[in-house]
């Protein structure tokens, strides 16, 4: 009889997919060894959650107060001083792993997903072989102070001068993939060499380790958090990015 792990997360899109991005690392143990994880959140999440779910073995259910709370913010009064964002969630995850007996210690946040590339091949063509992709969708949390405005004139400075994608619509010159899954903007990632993005949910899987070698840089905009991740370069002003304009 499989040994069923009951867990949960209340919060946003980006802490939900944060934690599909880590099944990948266990998917392998947890099939091998019959356990199936009961995985409860908002149902709004359901669809696109369920196209990062990487096995079988983990079943979304509607979110209730039921199970262990897989969340960043469950650490944080344990984390070392100046912790990067990874260090933090590799020590969320690996106290899940521990508090569960499985045998695994996670040490990066980056994973591989060969269905982006699928993706990205019956994307239309409009999307492929963009020069910048921006991840402009509105934070949900107080991660970043967002002048929309501001950030809405840059881009469309920038989508004269390059092929632009966004994850939210600017106007109609600007090409916007806002009615796209989370996941088949990351496929819109693994092929371009620019990405501005602001850390909240549809920047999660910039952590991919095809779109990392293919990526030049990525410009993620937080307001708090470090990061460690190779080419993820943080950055708190769009103004920081004129240089973009003046190439």
């Amino acid at each position: 009889m499989p040994a069923i792990l009951n867990v949960q997360s209340f919060n946003h899109l980006g802490d939900n997919i944060i934690n599909f991005i880590f099944f990948h690392q266990i998917k392998e143990y947890i099939e091998s060894n019959k356990i199936i994880i009961l995985y409860r959140c908002k149902e709004q999440y359901h669809r696109n959650l369920s196209e990062f779910n990487c096995s079988k073995n983990i079943i979304i259910l509607p979110w209730e107060n039921v199970g262990y709370i897989l969340w960043q913010r469950t650490v944080h009064e344990i984390c070392p001083p100046n912790s990067s964002t990874e260090d933090i969630l590799c020590l969320m995850f690996n106290v899940f792993l521990q508090n569960y007996g499985i045998p695994i210690k996670i040490d990066k946040f980056e994973y591989q997903d060969n269905d982006l590339f699928k993706r990205y091949d019956v994307l239309d063509e409009k999307y492929k072989n963009a020069d910048i992709l921006v991840v402009n969708s509105t934070p949900l949390s107080t991660q970043f102070k967002y002048d929309r405005n501001e950030w809405n004139q840059f881009i469309i400075n920038l989508s004269k001068k390059y092929k632009v994608v966004t994850t939210e619509t600017v106007n109609e010159n600007v090409l916007s993939a806002n009615h796209m899954s989370v996941k088949d903007i990351a496929a819109i990632a693994t092929n371009v060499k620019t990405i501005i993005a602001i850390d909240t949910g549809p920047s999660i899987p910039l952590y991919n380790t095809d779109i990392l070698n293919n990526v030049e840089n990525i410009y993620m905009f937080n307001d708090y958090a470090t990061y460690s991740t190779r080419k993820i370069k943080k950055t708190k002003h769009i103004k920081d990015l004129a240089f973009l304009l003046n190439d």
